[in-house]
């Protein structure tokens, strides 16, 4: 590329200086003369400049400085082709561009080329010293301050040591080593965005921009990352791949192994989706299947765990489950489980779930689903027999009919023969009345821990809680009690009165009247505080009633009916809750549920869910979305209700149970006193 300057010497003879290159000719007199530059002096005038080439002097026409300047500058770098911004966050001169081209080395990029307001002097040949402002390159492999003379001279300082940077309000102050470079005012981003890539390895810096171009210029990003992987470096075909071009599956088996460990913070820094990072989960978990490569199988987990960070609030518990197999294939069974049994903890317990109407198999709960597809999953990864045993019991809690749930292997043998008395009510004729006689169980008096311990729901065991249920339940009109016991027949079953003492003994509670209901309220049993407390015995229970019970279920009915007086509830009677809201079946599953021991690692539900508006919230936020008071559903604030009186029956069902001694006099009971619509 030729430019030239022409003017008049001196002598007023017209003079050419013109630029060729590197090469910068003076033509005058028809004669052409190439000029050194170490034989040149600038002049700075106050009407015009002059050149001095030895001891003759070229005067510079005037408004010409600057553009002989530039031509001397150009003629020092061989300035040929436009400047170019590629990537280098600033666009370079033509002269930078040129110097750039005879500064870097073999295989070399320039990666940042950023303005600064650090000045350094440049010395010259041509003239004095002059003051210029810095500009910082970072290539791929050095660093350093470049200043640019106004007639081509060059300093370049290198930088090294460690980097910190000060983004202030107006201006950005950058520290490598004890070098001090600050930004220009109101410019410091680029700075503060480029200077630490000057403490990176230097295969690590064209990664690091192409990481920052590769949202809004994708094919600058794609093209540092081609040069680099160029260079060698596999990484660099990664984050290709991340872009588009390219298999990971391809990339994987190539990576040399000091690069696994890199993997994890190379998928955060270039914020892999989760789908980018579960495909290198899957090729690095097919490189140790195929190579026992240890190195990939860390950076699966790390990569895996990476992943679980950057997907949503939503899709945590789904995504665990699904990628549940490639943590076992990597040997991490136990890692994985605490992941799921966190989701677990995360919850309703099931004591809140069993409360939930099953209105029908379409509007269970997801939750309940998500329970169950938990401990299933538990199940599996699971060693200890007692783990597994607790995960199979509850999941038939939450599935007391399904029979496969009952099939499974219980390692304690008293939990197995109870699952198997279980069932075996629930299999067709399980519940035909006993054959032979009934023997009553010996009673004592049952401390007060190991009532609230055994007996209450774990909802219920606090004072308060109890208190603020019984204020969600209506209250029922209580009879006249006096006239009771004036003029109704007293209870004479001797079994019934039997029970009548052996459940004040076992609650601790005092002394019970108990009568016969007849008439209207012939069904189901009722019990009345008071001095004494009053017990209504309904006569379609005695012996050629209806509905009779036999010794068995007499105990039964009679210990859940005191229960509820030594527990203080107040609630309305069993009828008026269950007729026409649940169907008989869920009155099975709820025996089934208080006679089938609860895990003992959910008891800290109860403290979370510590006041009856608390239940009530939880009992709303599992329910179906759709389910509102129609003529086919129960709307949300009767179920609260029956989520409320069942936490109070529950309790009165178990100490029921454990007075009669016999669970399918127990299932038998609740079915013969409930009436169903």
């Amino acid at each position: 590329m030729s430019e030239e300057l022409r003017g008049v010497d001196e002598n007023d003879q017209p003079y050419v200086l013109r630029r060729e290159g590197r090469r910068l000719l003076l033509e005058r007199g028809g004669e052409t003369e190439e000029l050194e530059r170490e034989t040149l002096r600038y002049e700075l005038g106050r009407l015009r400049d002059a050149l001095l080439v030895g001891t003759t002097k070229l005067p510079i026409p005037r408004g010409k400085g600057s553009a002989a300047r530039e031509l001397i500058a150009k003629a020092a770098f061989d300035v040929a082709e436009p400047a170019g911004e590629e990537g280098a966050l600033a666009a370079r001169t033509a002269s930078e561009q040129a110097w750039l081209a005879s500064w870097l080395g073999e295989n070399e990029e320039l990666l940042a080329w950023v303005p600064t307001a650090t000045e350094l002097s440049v010395p010259s040949t041509l003239e004095d010293a002059s003051s210029v402002e810095a500009l910082l390159a970072i290539t791929t492999e050095r660093a350093a301050l470049v200043a640019f003379g106004p007639l081509g001279d060059v300093r370049v300082d290198a930088l090294e040591g460690e980097v910190s940077v000060d983004r202030g309000l107006a201006r950005t102050t950058v520290r490598v080593g004890d070098r001090k470079i600050e930004s220009p005012l109101g410019r410091g981003e680029s700075l503060a965005l480029a200077a630490p890539w000057i403490a990176l390895p230097p295969a690590s810096r064209a990664r690091a921009v192409a990481t920052h171009f590769r949202a809004k210029q994708p094919a600058v990003a794609a093209a540092h990352l081609r040069r680099a992987a160029r260079r060698g470096d596999v990484l660099a075909e990664l984050l290709l791949v991340w872009l588009g071009y390219g298999a990971v599956e391809e990339v994987v088996p190539r990576l040399p192994g000091e690069t696994f460990a890199e993997l994890a913070s190379l998928a955060d820094a270039w914020e892999a989706t989760p789908q980018e990072r579960g495909a290198l989960v899957d090729a690095l978990v097919s490189e140790v299947e195929a190579h026992a490569n240890a190195d990939a199988r860390t950076a699966a987990l790390e990569v895996l765990e990476g992943r679980r960070r950057v997907r949503t609030k939503d899709d945590a518990l789904d995504d665990d489950l699904r990628w549940m197999p490639r943590f076992v294939a990597l040997g991490a069974s136990p890692r994985v489980r605490e992941h799921l049994r966190a989701h677990l903890a995360e919850l309703p317990a099931p004591q809140v779930l069993e409360l939930v109407p099953q209105l029908g198999t379409d509007e269970r709960p997801p939750m309940h689903a998500q329970r169950v597809a938990l401990l299933e999953a538990i199940d599996t990864l699971t060693s200890e027999p007692e783990s597994h045993d607790d995960a199979r019991r509850e999941l038939l809690q939450l599935s007391p009919f399904d029979a496969s749930r009952a099939a499974v292997a219980f390692e304690s043998p008293r939990l197995r023969a109870r699952v198997e008395e279980v069932h075996a009510l629930l299999a067709v004729g399980g519940l035909a009345p006993h054959e032979g006689g009934f023997v009553a169980p010996s009673v004592k008096q049952l401390e007060r821990p190991v009532i609230d311990r055994h007996l209450r729901h774990p909802l219920t065991r606090d004072r308060s809680v109890v208190d603020r249920l019984q204020a969600l339940i209506a209250d029922v009109e209580v009879p006249d009690l006096a006239a009771i016991r004036s003029f109704a027949r007293r209870l004479d079953h001797t079994p019934a009165l039997d029970a009548v003492t052996d459940a004040c003994v076992m609650l601790g509670t005092s002394g019970v009247e108990a009568f016969v209901s007849q008439g209207g309220k012939a069904h189901g049993l009722r019990v009345f505080e008071g001095k004494p407390s009053t017990l209504l015995f309904g006569a379609e229970h005695l012996p050629g009633g209806a509905h009779a019970l036999d010794d068995g279920e007499v105990r039964f009915a009679i210990g859940a009916e005191i229960a509820h007086l030594a527990f203080d509830h107040a609630r309305v009677s069993t009828s008026e809750v269950w007729a026409g809201a649940w169907q008989t079946g869920k009155a099975t599953l709820s025996v089934a549920l208080t006679l089938l021991p609860l895990a003992e690692r959910f008891a800290h539900w109860g403290g979370r869910i510590a006041t009856a508006s608390g239940i009530g919230e939880a009992i709303g936020g599992v329910l179906p979305k759709k389910a509102k008071a129609t003529t086919d559903h129960l709307g949300v604030e009767q179920e609260q209700l029956l989520a409320a009186h069942q936490l109070l029956q529950l309790s009165a069902d178990r100490a029921g149970a454990v007075l009669a001694g016999d669970l399918r006099a127990s299932v038998r009971a609740l079915f013969l006193v409930t009436t169903t619509g």
